[in-house]
């Protein structure tokens, strides 16, 4: 009556483990094509369109790419939600250190590309710390994932 006992309680664990794994697959499945969608779809969209209707090719308009920034942001933060609560203490320590990472050094880049900007006659220049700052971050998490 034990043994019966014991593998049902295993069998259980054994397939709510692979329920999770499964979830978290279709979850970063539905996630890369949410995305590809998002980054290839709406200009393939806006072309169609613009050729549909004869028009010549026109830039992406400023409220249709913000739109399409705050989908993608929306939907990163919702699977990013969803992960967070399955992951473990080591991966959640790991993902606030990237995190960190990523806000010191746009806090320190940031200024120092304003005054190289200024200095160079380049307005615009200081909007390249945030992109900066999430390549450091990105190598910071990588270095760390392949040393543990």
């Amino acid at each position: 009556m034990t043994s019966i006992m014991v593998s049902e309680g295993a069998d259980w664990g054994a397939s709510r483990e692979a329920a999770r794994v499964l979830r978290r697959k279709r979850r970063r499945i539905m996630l890369v094509v949410t995305a590809i969608l998002l980054i290839v779809g709406l200009p393939f969209l806006e072309g169609f369109i613009d050729g549909f209707l004869h028009r010549p090719r026109a830039p992406l308009p400023h409220p249709v790419a913000q739109a399409a920034a705050v989908i993608m942001l929306i939907a990163v933060g919702i699977v990013t939600w969803r992960n967070w609560r399955e992951t473990d203490e080591m991966q959640r320590q790991l993902a606030i250190e990237t995190w960190a990472m990523i806000g010191v050094t746009n806090f320190v880049l940031h200024p120092l590309l304003t005054v190289i900007g200024a200095q160079t006659g380049r307005a615009d220049f200081e909007d390249y710390s945030w992109g900066v700052s999430v390549m450091i971050g990105l190598a910071f998490y990588l270095i760390r994932r392949v040393r543990s």
